[in-house]
């Protein structure tokens, strides 16, 4: 008999084109149960009746599939064309902070993004530096966008689908911030998850209360007087010996990552 495997849909099913346009497949993330990390999984069959109906589900779904192949370092999965997608199932658990980590990936700076390792999530606030045309297709949308904190410390950005269309040119040196990127050779590409949020940085005064444990790991807790949560992130050198309560005038983007920190 074969295997039933527990999918949670993290990010909705695309159809793909292949680098060189001899073909297409679909692809979308997946979450397993029991599992700590979050896999592609893959279609080589688009027309299949398994794929059509993956396709049509949303993002937090509960499906079984049968036939399922992991790859061979088990980073990924992959449907054959015996696979059956069954969505009249029983209820199971899925490891939701898993899921949140992947979708909202911490902010980091301009430059720790330059430097991550292929295959990394993440999220960036900068300025726009320069905006691409619109690649139109009846199978995707594509623009390009370069994101800097000065001429000199730039990253390009692949944009796809819908996020690619909510740019336009007059967001030349406005500053944007967008989650839940994922870096490929070099550069940075949307995701399904990815939010585009413009003017995401403010500058406030307040009261720190309490503050996590850097050994715990990045980012770090940060509790103010006011019962709000900030993060810290590693790349920000933050001094953890202050004596607390500590009054500051600190920056942070729109999903709560301190940017810069003054102490008073």
């Amino acid at each position: 008999m074969s295997k039933l495997r527990k999918i949670y849909i993290v990010e909705k099913f695309e159809r793909r084109e292949s680098s060189k346009g001899r073909r297409f497949f679909g692809v979308g993330s997946v979450l397993e149960c029991g599992d700590t990390e979050v896999r592609n999984c893959y279609i080589n069959d688009t027309e299949s009746v398994g794929a059509e109906r993956l396709f049509m589900l949303e993002v937090g779904t509960k499906v079984m599939i049968t036939e399922v192949k992991p790859s061979l370092d088990n980073n990924s999965l992959r449907l054959t064309d015996k696979s059956k997608v069954l969505t009249n199932i029983a209820d199971f658990d899925i490891n939701m902070e898993v899921v949140s980590n992947f979708i909202r990936p911490p902010t980091v700076s301009m430059s720790a993004a330059r430097g991550s390792p292929k295959k990394t999530r993440l999220s960036l606030n900068g300025t726009v530096m320069k905006v691409g045309e619109l690649y139109e297709t009846p199978r995707y949308k594509r623009r390009l966008l370069t994101l800097g904190s000065g001429p000199d410390n730039c990253i390009d950005v692949v944009l796809w689908g819908e996020t690619a269309s909510n740019v336009s040119s007059d967001m030349k040196n406005q500053e944007l911030t967008l989650s839940a990127l994922v870096m490929e050779d070099k550069e940075l590409r949307s995701t399904p998850s990815t939010v585009l949020e413009a003017g995401g940085v403010n500058s406030v005064d307040g009261v720190i209360v309490a503050v996590g444990d850097e050994n715990d790991g990045y980012p770090v807790d940060m509790y103010m007087d006011n019962d709000s949560v900030l993060y810290i992130p590693e790349d920000l050198h933050f001094d953890f010996n202050i004596n607390l309560p500590c009054r500051v005038n600190y920056s942070a983007n729109s999903f709560g990552c301190i940017t810069d920190i003054q102490f008073l």
